[in-house]
């Protein structure tokens, strides 16, 4: 069997990251004699891809291949051709050939090169299988991906571009939330694969005292303090702005570490000003706490009594894994559709929730209403879709103000920062919004202790069900199941695929802080 696995780029990233783990693991699975030979492409950079992968694999070869045309493109037009002669190319140096090969297509449809899902159905065309794995769609709420797509293609209806349909035209996925999107459009059950990210699963758990020390050394974060870790870059999804709100229901003696800054120059503005309001209102929150100028992660997590998450969207949702290998109670919010796969693996999060209630009056039924059908009509705008119906705006305002209550990851950014600064001056609201988020005030006297047979059970847990064997285990499944599926050289329309864009774009999914990007400068 010949596998290409393809990205953009082998870049620092999740994607990187992934692939190279993929390897490792179909290299667990595999015998000497199954000998798998695996090509990877990409445009030619390398600078994130681990230099020694290669050499430590047994039963698999793999072999790094530069295809410039993968670049990211801004091209107003396609170019198709010119991509598809490129990877045709390096498919016959290689002597792969279609009756023997799977295309192991990592975001293909992202929007970063509109070129290469047109190529990729030339070479199905041709009798090549293909497993496309989705990461990130860009019809979640990422308008521009999608835009550039619509431009390239010169269509407003993308579906048989991203999505052909051909017997031996697989895809695969990061959770059951995706599956089911998948599925309703129209892709058939069994060319659906569901391959979760595999985490690090022997990363050493450091000692606690020294990490303490370090962390008092370089941050001056005192060592009798509560310190809860939040592990992101702080970007708007990860919803900065209830990490500070954490900060102020727990007080002064409890200190948050966010590790890395956004590096995407549109979120700069909304970092920079939760900087300043965190300067503004003393809060004990440190930025930057991680990467190279900071800790590393197994230190950060040593040193935290509770690792905190409050991310409003994820792709995976590594971090509800990774706390219970680092032996910390997650604490924060809950992502249902993410962690449903989770909790039914047997992994349990208690200490999680889906909402975090504060009172409506805080900012006004009004002005909430007003921001939020604005910035949902605004959403759908820049993807061409008409605004809301009156019916819906009221279903949704109605369904968002229950018991005069506004979940905070509701909120935009202005309307989060007037919120934290009204309760940093009230400890009568304070204490009000704590009686309404009962999973809050339970985890912030909760001790690594005192959850210490819960940790373990789920670090067994996650230990077993995403490991590197269990990952190779479905991903071998996934291509042989590709291998045996007949060619069929006729691309097939998905039949559902206008409810994509659709699901995505549910006004009941939708949050201001993931709309689009506007001069955060309301007071």
């Amino acid at each position: 069997m010949n596998i290409v696995m393809l990205h953009y780029h082998l870049n620092h990233g999740g994607v990187t990251q992934v692939m190279a783990n993929q390897l490792r693991a179909l290299d667990q699975v595999c015998t000497r004699a199954d000998r798998v030979r695996v090509a990877v492409f990409c445009d030619g950079q390398v600078g994130g891809w681990p230099a020694e992968l290669a050499s430590g694999l047994r039963a698999v070869d793999v072999t790094l291949h530069a295809v410039p045309r993968l670049r990211y493109d801004a091209q107003p037009v396609a170019e198709v051709a010119q991509l598809t002669v490129q990877l045709r190319a390096q498919l016959s140096a290689l002597g792969y050939a279609p009756d023997d090969t799977i295309l192991h297509v990592h975001n293909h449809g992202l929007g970063k090169n509109a070129s290469l899902p047109g190529a990729l159905q030339r070479l199905a065309a041709e009798g090549f299988a293909l497993l496309l794995q989705i990461h990130d769609f860009a019809e979640d709420l990422r308008p521009r991906n999608y835009d550039h797509l619509c431009s390239a293609w010169q269509t407003a209806d993308l579906t048989p571009t991203l999505y052909p349909q051909a017997a031996h035209i697989h895809y695969a996925v990061l959770n059951q939330r995706d599956r089911r999107v998948l599925a309703g459009a129209g892709v058939p059950a069994d060319r659906l694969h569901y391959l979760p990210n595999s985490p690090a699963l022997n990363a050493p758990v450091a000692a606690r005292d020294a990490a303490r020390r370090s962390l008092h050394a370089r941050f001056g974060i005192p060592d009798s303090a509560r310190f809860l870790l939040s592990p992101v870059r702080a970007i708007r999804r990860k919803n900065v702005g209830e990490m500070l709100l954490w900060s102020v229901l727990a007080g002064p003696d409890t200190h948050i570490g966010v590790t890395l800054a956004p590096l995407n120059p549109a979120e700069q503005p909304y970092y920079q000003r939760w900087r300043t309001l965190v300067s503004e209102l003393q809060l004990p929150v440190h930025f930057e706490i991680g990467g190279q100028s900071g800790l590393p992660f197994e230190v950060n997590s040593a040193a935290a009594d509770l690792i905190l998450t409050t991310s409003v969207t994820e792709g995976f949702g590594m971090a509800f894994l990774e706390s219970w290998l680092a032996e910390r109670v997650l604490v924060g919010r809950d992502l249902p559709e993410i962690t449903g796969d989770f909790a039914a693996a047997g992994v349990q999060l208690r200490y999680v929730s889906p909402q975090l209630r504060v009172p409506v009056e805080l900012i006004g039924r009004a002005a909430f209403c007003d921001t939020l059908v604005a910035a949902c009509s605004s959403m759908r705008e820049a993807y061409g879709r008409p605004p809301l119906a009156d019916a819906a705006v009221a279903d949704l305002c109605r369904a968002r103000t229950a018991d005069d209550t506004v979940d905070f990851a509701d909120l935009d950014e202005p309307h989060q920062e007037q919120v934290l600064r009204v309760l940093q001056r009230d400890a009568g609201l304070r204490t009000h919004v704590l009686d309404l988020n009962p999973t809050v005030t339970g985890t912030l006297a909760l001790t690594p202790h005192a959850a210490h047979d819960m940790i373990m059970q789920n670090k067994a847990v996650v230990q077993e069900d995403y490991s590197l064997h269990a990952s190779g285990a479905r991903l071998w499944r996934a291509y042989q199941r590709v291998t045996a599926s007949p060619r069929d050289h006729r691309m097939a329309r998905l039949s559902e695929g206008g409810r994509i864009l659709e699901e995505f774009l549910d006004p009941t999914r939708f949050r201001p802080i993931r709309g689009c990007y506007h001069a955060y400068s309301r007071s």
